[in-house]
């Protein structure tokens, strides 16, 4: 009976191809049935989207091999979003809603929890960036080291509306760090 805007390739009168809509409907005219077609040029509306594509598969690539993700959050800390890298660093599968906030706080050290909470409010209450490490609280007893850094997305009048940042991980050079520290404690020994 009808058809709603099917994308179909089409070819000009000079030969040019471009991407319509094509939406067919039955209609009675005169007593006659006849088929009303209608065709939107939505060329540059594909092509936007799969610019965009390219443009978020290649974010994706450059996370994953920085092992650095985003991630935004309500100034209420409730609802937000979590790259795919995000999720990869707490070693959860992606989904489509990030946890919630006491959900995130229970993936991390139960040492660290209460730091990373008052990082995360300072930001929002003071509209100050804010640079956290901790510790996760992953299963079978892995951690890693996480770095995260906490940006207030100001409103006009100065009021925190969100919160955005980066997720990074730093386990590498945390355990080059604890190496480090351990050889000049050792050296220390000897030369003392």
């Amino acid at each position: 009976g009808q058809i709603e805007r099917r994308e179909i390739h089409f070819r000009r009168k000079d030969g040019t191809v471009f991407i319509g809509a094509l939406s067919v409907r039955k209609v009675e005219i005169g007593g006659e049935t006849m088929r009303l077609a209608a065709v939107s040029d939505i060329t540059e509306q594909k092509q936007a989207e799969e610019a965009l594509r390219l443009s978020e598969a290649r974010l994706e690539t450059a996370q994953a091999h920085a092992q650095v993700g985003n991630w935004d959050l309500d100034s209420g800390l409730g609802s937000g979003f979590w790259s795919k890298q995000v999720f990869r660093l707490f070693e959860l599968e992606p989904a489509a809603e990030p946890p919630s906030f006491e959900s995130f706080l229970d993936l991390i050290h139960p040492d660290d929890r209460a730091r990373v909470a008052a990082a995360f409010k300072a930001a929002g209450s003071s509209g100050q960036p804010q640079t956290i490490e901790f510790r996760t609280n992953l299963g079978q007893g892995g951690r890693r080291f996480l770095e995260f850094k906490i940006l207030p997305n100001l409103d006009s009048a100065g009021r925190t509306i969100s919160l955005v940042g980066t997720g990074q991980d730093i386990t590498a050079r945390k355990l080059a760090e604890e190496t480090l520290r351990q050889r000049e404690a050792h050296l220390r020994e000897i030369f003392n």
